[in-house]
């Protein structure tokens, strides 16, 4: 299919494959669930994947369709992600200044430089009570998301992803809008208290990010899926990187509520981009409303359950819950980075600034991301490597990566351990991408839904770990919180290296109906 056709049927073009037309005997006729008599359980590696399409592609027109849905993410991906690379960093430090200014009442001057070692005390003091902020700012922004995701992902299977993509967007921008107005006033850290309400009435990241996988589903094919997860969360962490060096220079040379501006800026574009700018594939029937009663209603919710309720072949359900565990676990400890890592650096031995942490952030993070891009690609498509031993060889390296930290106690062990964690961000897209794979494509919306509660649990319970062992030993151990991160990863491979031994020889296929190929899904033939 070459450009022009594209153009006219952007859908094929997206997914690489030809609209069939029955009227027309030249058209090759796709493989359809009528016409499969009888489901066979098949070796896994026995049969190629082959796209189905009138005349052979160009190069580059199949190198597109491959990546199609990541890179029509990608503008809001960018937006979304230096928002958060400027956002967590800035907040982090608001809340330690309004926390030694206003409520411990030092002084301007000790609040200065409070990493200096002859005020080792004051600032033992500071940590903690920053530390107990960051764990109740994430314990409000985690529950409501975890409530309203089961109805949002069967609603969105029926009324398309926009709307869950860009209603989060517009709240979070909101939160950005009231931190500005935070930071130029020295109110009591409480305040502060109050801006995780609005994002996740809205569904806040957990909902967004679901809407956005499944819009990635509903364009790739099984074998792309795992590229294009790689490649948005790839964007994310090399565009989170750029935010926190960004950041970290209006904050320096601008204002100290600069950051916040610009996110709530970037957040409103985001927003708007996914509503004006984004082909939904999902197109409801005109008869139905898209209402608060047709979200909050009970076969939503139903539909979502069942979906890791139903009985599967073999022990797929089993496999499903197994992996879902080590989903929790691998999002969990990333949280070890986002809540304490700052701390960690920014206090005796190490002694950094926020300027100097927000650049290692930035650099860490990109270099981890491109990384991902490229070794996801190379380990898929030229060594045929299967996600779970793909995410064995991440699991090692996250394990090191936090090791490392755990262990460091000059500046050239921590840029060591963060060269041994570079391949730390492909854990989750290989587990979020293994388990869409075990479900039909019809439920990837719902269990995806299931993952976005549980992402929305991960920082109430990284936040409980992480943040009270950091405050209950950062005077005398303030590595140990990174250790026990290190060792929340050993279950992680453990884990994948089951699923890959039991399902490397046989493909599970649990219903005859289930297994449908839809006109822009790979068959294998």
């Amino acid at each position: 299919m070459n450009a022009a056709e594209g153009l006219r049927d952007p859908e094929a073009f997206a997914t690489g494959h030809s609209v069939v037309d029955d009227n027309e005997p030249s058209s090759p006729k796709l493989l359809l669930s009528d016409d499969i008599p009888k489901v066979q359980t098949v070796a896994a590696d026995d049969l190629p994947y082959v796209y189905n399409t009138v005349s052979p592609a160009s190069k580059w027109t199949t190198f597109f369709s491959v990546i199609y849905p990541s890179m029509r993410l990608a503008p809001a991906t960018v937006m979304v992600a230096l928002c958060f690379g400027m956002f967590g960093p800035f907040m982090t430090e608001l809340i330690k200044n309004r926390v030694c200014e206003v409520k411990l009442n030092y002084s301007e001057a000790l609040c200065a430089n409070i990493n200096d070692a002859q005020y080792s005390t004051f600032a033992t003091e500071v940590k903690k009570e920053t530390a107990e902020y960051n764990l109740w700012t994430d314990l409000i922004a985690g529950v409501p998301p975890m409530i309203i995701a089961p109805f949002v992902g069967s609603w969105s299977d029926v009324f398309g992803r926009k709307l869950p993509m860009a209603i989060p967007l517009f709240g979070m921008g909101a939160s950005a809008v009231y931190l500005s107005v935070l930071a130029n006033y020295k109110l009591h850290p409480d305040f502060i208290l109050f801006q995780p309400v609005i994002p996740a009435l809205t569904g806040a990241h957990g909902i967004m990010l679901m809407a956005m996988f499944s819009y990635m589903c509903d364009y790739s094919t099984e074998k792309t899926r795992s590229i294009n997860f790689a490649i948005f969360e790839g964007i994310m962490g090399i565009s989170g990187s750029l935010g926190s060096v960004m950041g970290g220079k209006v904050y320096q040379y601008w204002d100290h509520a600069a950051p916040f501006y610009l996110s709530s800026i970037l957040f409103m574009a985001a927003g708007l981009y996914c509503l004006f700018f984004l082909h939904d594939r999902i197109q409801p029937d005109n008869k139905e409303e898209r209402t608060l009663s047709s979200l909050l209603s009970w076969e939503n919710f139903r539909d979502s359950v069942e979906t890791l309720r139903k009985k599967r072949a073999g022990n797929t359900r089993g496999h499903i819950w197994l992996l879902l565990l080590c989903f929790v676990l691998a999002v969990t400890v990333t949280l070890a980075d986002v809540n304490v890592l700052q701390l960690v650096l920014e206090f005796q031995p190490f002694n950094w600034t926020v300027v100097k942490y927000a650049v290692f952030s930035g650099i860490s993070g990109a270099s981890a991301s491109v990384a991902m891009i490229l070794s996801m690609w190379f380990f898929r498509q030229y060594l045929g490597l299967p996600d779970t031993i793909t995410g064995i060889i991440a699991t090692v390296s996250v394990f090191l990566y936090y090791l490392g930290f755990g262990l460091a106690w000059l500046d050239w062990m921590v840029y060591l351990a963060a060269t041994l964690g570079v391949f730390r961000n492909m854990v989750v897209p290989c587990l979020r991408s293994y388990l869409c794979g075990l479900v039909a494509h019809s439920e990837n919306g719902k269990l995806l839904s299931f993952m976005s509660v549980l992402t929305s649990f991960t920082p109430l319970a990284g936040s409980a770990v992480f943040n009270m062992v950091y405050a209950q030993t950062n005077s005398w151990m303030p590595g140990l919180c990174m250790l026990v991160a290190a060792a929340m990863m050993v279950p992680v491979g453990i884990g994948l290296l089951y699923v890959h031994m039991v399902r490397k020889k046989v493909v599970y296929v649990s219903d005859e109906k289930e297994f449908i190929l839809p006109t822009d899904f790979v068959t294998k033939i």
